[in-house]
């Protein structure tokens, strides 16, 4: 299938594809949200004709959501976490793939997802009943929590694609730059949002196309204005973290 596709579905929030060979002999592959983006960065950031919207701020690009970020306090139990991973968002209609942990002043300590239940049984069961500082110390073997890795609003599109690739992570939390807002979260760029950005493009015959086929379909990709703009399907959401 055309990779315009896979952009599509991975835009809406699949994380992973199974792969099917047109060769039956072959084995079926799993291309991942990663994966893609790798190429991404490969084959598309790199073109000179996308310099100057690659330049341009997160914020500016309107890459983040600037809504109320589900958080979790160091101090609350990991079972708190983990439910508050399962309810999900503001409606309670979505699951989340990770929360952002807080100290008691609200500023950025950690991060919880739900890869860090990989390795619970029911032996270690009692061990969500722990803060979810004490938890996360716990299954890293390490005396503190590891670090999460951050951008803000200022940062541009390139560098944050390069954090996120560079540092092997799903999501980088966004924070605020202000007096009393620094390192407190305001949004979270994920790969689904990066990827969303370049799912409107037709990968087959990228980069030449007609401009008002693009502006009919509602993208505007100026290297003038360095502007890259990209209506929702609708009906569908890219889904938070």
């Amino acid at each position: 299938d055309d990779l315009s596709l896979l952009a599509r579905r991975m835009s809406m929030g699949v994380h992973r594809a199974l792969i099917k060979p047109r060769d039956k002999n072959d084995k079926m592959r799993i291309v991942t949200q990663s994966d893609f983006l790798n190429y991404i960065t490969q084959r598309i950031v790199t073109d000179p004709r996308l310099a100057k919207c690659m330049a341009q701020t997160i914020g500016k690009l309107d890459l983040v959501e600037t809504t109320d970020v589900v958080t979790v306090s160091s101090k609350d139990r990991a079972v708190l976490g983990f439910r508050k991973l399962w309810m999900g968002g503001k409606w309670f209609d979505w699951s989340l793939s990770a929360l952002p942990v807080v100290d008691a002043k609200g500023e950025l300590v950690g991060n919880l997802s739900g890869s860090d239940m990989r390795n619970m049984t029911k032996d270690n069961l009692d061990d969500l009943l722990l803060s979810v500082e004490d938890f996360l110390w716990k299954i890293n073997g390490k005396s503190k929590m590891r670090t999460p890795v951050t951008v803000t609003l200022d940062t541009p599109f390139l560098e944050a694609i390069e954090k996120i690739m560079g540092n092997s992570v799903h999501r980088l939390w966004v924070t605020g730059t202000g007096k009393g807002d620094k390192n407190k979260v305001k949004g979270v760029l994920s790969l689904t949002d990066i990827i969303y950005k370049f799912s409107t493009f037709d990968l087959s015959r990228h980069p030449m196309r007609d401009i008002t086929e693009r502006l009919a379909r509602g993208v505007v990709l100026s290297d003038e204005y360095a502007e890259y703009k990209a209506a929702a399907p609708p009906g569908t959401s890219t889904g938070p973290y």
